[in-house]
């Protein structure tokens, strides 16, 4: 019965690392996703006010 126990949380421990790990690689991948898409909004917006700064330099 304690053996089993033992058994039955080793495994429950491993499910939890699995779980976390998965979960962790989610959040990394929508993190850059994330990212990625800011820079592409920042590049837009300085290349729309390029023009700006030109006119008045």
């Amino acid at each position: 019965m304690q053996e089993n126990n033992m058994n039955e949380i080793k495994r429950f421990n491993k499910e939890i690392r699995q779980d976390l790990v998965e979960m962790m690689k989610g959040f990394v991948t929508s993190q850059v996703a994330q990212s990625d898409n800011i820079a592409s909004i920042w590049a837009k917006l300085a290349e729309d006010t390029k023009g700006y700064a030109d006119r008045s330099s």
